[in-house]
């Protein structure tokens, strides 16, 4: 069954008056039936007085009293079922954290093409609301997208001009990472492991010995393992904005504390490995 041509009951909220008359035009030729409100308060009496919504699409900053977390967390109130999604044109981690308690379903990057627009109204309840999955702590979150994960950090480390120098081709680069990953994830979830040198966990770290050996093989010094673990780092982080609104809170000061703990017991290691090895 084609989702995006399921017509849907939509509720846009924008303090911009042409946006909200562009995505009302971009949703309608879907077949959607769609209603405006340019303030919270006109979004507010939409949901108490019309008939219930598939779908909310609101802007995060909206001009007047209240903004978007207002409205979704007011929708999530009057109508559980409907999906609501949050548009802002500088999204950001403190945003994410506030779209969370208030049961936002998406929040995505204004401005957004039409098209973006029907596959997202189009899949709204196709998939679960976060409110009704479980949330994911950052181990499990590493392991998923661990594939992704490694080829946006590939492009990160071939973009750095001081890892770009070191000529290797991309199995080169890449050859032992997932593991490196893998056993930092473990890591994580152990905290005794995040210790240089604890001896029931000598397995999880032949991976990052493995990393400092052959790195040296490869021509890098103690600054290229440093530079290079550093790009994982902000790819980390990056992942993690991207996927805040999967993340389980009540856990999320601690995961983030052992990755980077996590992070610089596999540094030390490889660093160590690479000088043992000499």
């Amino acid at each position: 069954m084609d989702l995006s041509a399921t017509p849907r009951r939509v509720l846009v909220v924008d303090d911009d008056v042409l946006t909200t008359e562009l995505e009302q035009v971009a949703l309608e030729a879907q077949g959607n039936e769609v209603e405006v409100a340019n303030s919270v308060a006109e979004a507010l009496r939409c949901m108490v007085k019309r008939s219930p919504f598939d779908v909310l699409l609101t802007d995060l900053h909206i001009e007047g009293p209240g903004d978007g977390l207002v409205v979704a967390a007011a929708g999530k109130a009057l109508q559980p079922g409907m999906i609501t999604h949050l548009m802002s044109g500088y999204p950001d981690i403190a945003s994410g954290l506030k779209a969370i308690e208030s049961a936002v379903d998406d929040i995505f990057v204004k401005p957004a093409t039409a098209q973006t627009l029907r596959e997202r109204v189009g899949h709204a309840l196709a998939r679960p609301s976060l409110g009704k999955v479980g949330r994911e702590r950052l181990p499990a979150l590493l392991r998923e997208y661990r594939a992704a994960l490694i080829e946006e950090w590939y492009v990160t480390v071939e973009a750095d001009p001081s890892l770009a120098t070191i000529a290797l081709d991309k199995t080169g680069r890449l050859d032992h990472i997932a593991e490196l990953l893998l056993n930092l994830a473990a890591r994580m979830e152990n905290p005794q492991s995040l210790r240089p040198g604890t001896a029931k966990l000598i397995a999880q770290s032949e991976a990052a010995r493995l990393h400092g050996s052959v790195r040296r093989e490869q021509g890098y010094g103690p600054i290229g393992i440093l530079r290079e673990a550093a790009r994982l780092r902000e790819t980390i982080g990056a992942l993690i904005e991207r996927h805040l609104m999967l993340i389980d809170l009540s856990f999320f000061l601690r995961d983030v504390l052992n990755l980077n703990v996590g992070l610089d017991a596999e540094i030390i290691e490889s660093l160590a490995a690479w000088g043992l090895d000499g």
